[in-house]
């Protein structure tokens, strides 16, 4: 399913459409299934938003609201969604051993 926001604010530009990433049910499956917890606070965002955009009515306020992040927040994580597909929900801080230890 392609998440496309709608600019909510005049300051909020609309991303490019970008290709289809994970149907809603796929995103659910997703969200239910993963143990990390992180990653699993992105698919919900992703599939909430998911869900809105299917009824016509997509809204990073009304996701923000719903699980406590910020409207900014929400929204940076669609784009990146958006840009990097599954990809981009994963929690990069997990998979990066960190700086080399000074001698």
């Amino acid at each position: 399913m392609q998440i496309i926001m709608q600019a909510e604010q005049s300051h909020s530009p609309t991303p490019p459409p970008e290709p289809a990433h994970l149907s809603l049910e796929e995103l659910e499956q997703r969200y239910r299934s993963c143990k990390d917890a992180k990653e699993k606070i992105r698919w919900q965002v992703i599939w909430l938003y998911a869900q809105q955009t299917r009824e016509h009515r997509p809204s990073t306020l009304a996701v923000s609201q719903a699980t406590g992040f910020s409207q900014n927040w929400v929204y940076k994580l669609i784009r990146r969604y958006n840009a990097e597909g599954p990809q981009g929900l994963i929690d990069k801080h997990r998979h990066n051993p960190g700086g080399i230890p000074k001698e």
